[in-house]
Order: C-alpha cells, then structure tokens, then sequence
C-alpha cells in the first residue's frame, strides 16, 4: 500500500502509469495507492471545449487521450499543477 496527501493531478497520472508499468513487469505487487488530488475537470479527446466550465470560476481541466496516457493541460485553462 502507498498512502500520500495530496498529489497534483497531473503527477498523480504519471506516477500511476509508472505504477501500472511496473505491474505489468512483475516488477512490483498488486498495490493500493490512497492520495487525494485537488479539484480538476477532465475531458475525453472529442469534449469540444466550448462546453467544458471557464476557468478561474471553475476547476482547472485536463484533456485525456485515452487510457494509461498522460493528460494534457488545455489552452486557456489554468494547469492542474
């Protein structure tokens, strides 16, 4: 088990692909990771943005590519970092 605070979303991601990589090896066990992260919206690849909330009243977005992919920070969205 890892247990964190809070990790910022797009690092949560990342250290997750890593995490599933490595499972994936047989480099480490089947593990259960708590962490919080702070408030984002995300997005699919065909979300157009237009009806996706405007930052600074909402939540910061990310758009994802798909599983096991890295998010993106959308232009004219403040960074979920």
């Amino acid at each position: 088990m890892i247990q964190d605070d809070l990790v910022e979303y797009e690092k949560a991601m990342e250290r997750m692909a890593e995490l599933v990589g490595q499972r994936q090896r047989d480099e480490r066990p089947d593990t259960l990771w708590l962490l919080s992260h702070p408030s984002v919206y995300t997005i699919g690849r065909r979300t157009p943005p237009s009806t996706c909330p405007t930052p600074p009243t909402a939540s910061p977005w990310c758009r994802r590519a798909g599983a096991g992919s890295s998010p993106t920070t959308v232009p004219g969205s403040s960074s979920a970092t």
